[in-house]
């Protein structure tokens, strides 16, 4: 069980970590882009 436990959250941990990253970083230019359609759908939202 503890074994189990342990490989789950390494194995958990720096593959998001890593994946997070590398999306981060391509996610970054396009949410540029909706960042500038944002003001449109956030005061809506908001409201």
């Amino acid at each position: 069980m503890s074994d189990a436990s342990r490989g789950a959250s390494d194995s958990c941990a720096q593959m998001p970590d890593a994946t997070l990253a590398r999306l981060i970083m391509p996610t970054g230019l396009n949410r540029r882009s909706d960042k500038a359609l944002a003001p449109h759908p956030t005061p809506c939202a908001d409201a």
